[in-house]
């Protein structure tokens, strides 16, 4: 990632009938999320960086970050069965996903220390800040992990 992208504010949208979402730097249209309720593989793009989410289980499912720009798995999403939360593996890193209210409007993505990374109020929108290069990254898997929660109605 260029140096220039970093500490950059990102902003995301989403339609309110679609799991799709689109990504923005400073009103220009920078990444996108196809997803629907029926998929079980989500392709994302963010800047030059192309990413396919594959879904593999069922009742214990996991997903599988595939970047496609350089054709390897670069990190897993596991979810907890009973709780609506996710853990994120990338490389060595570990991350935690989970929603910080009843009603599932509000989550939250933090390192495993607690530093909380990123973070929205809203269902339809949202803004980050690119601390370093992996936050684009899990700005997408974040937006695919509560996309995933919908998709369960949870």
């Amino acid at each position: 990632m260029e140096e220039k992208v970093l500490n950059r504010r990102l902003y995301w949208t989403k339609n309110a009938f679609s799991l799709s979402h689109s990504i923005y730097d400073d009103g220009n249209l920078v990444g996108i999320i196809k997803d629907s309720a029926l998929n079980r593989s989500v392709q994302a793009s963010i800047f030059d960086d192309k990413f396919i989410f594959e879904t593999v289980g069922v009742f214990k499912p996991v997903i599988n970050i595939i970047d496609l720009n350089n054709r390897k798995e670069v990190g897993r999403i596991y979810f907890s069965i009973f709780r609506r939360r996710a853990k994120i593996r990338l490389t060595d890193n570990i991350f935690h996903f989970k929603f910080i209210n009843f009603i599932s409007r509000k989550w939250m993505l933090s390192d495993d220390s607690g530093h909380i990374i990123i973070s929205s109020d809203n269902r339809k929108e949202g803004f980050c800040i690119i601390q370093n290069e992996r936050t684009t990254l899990l700005l997408l898997t974040s937006l695919i992990i509560k996309n995933h929660f919908m998709k369960q109605g949870s």
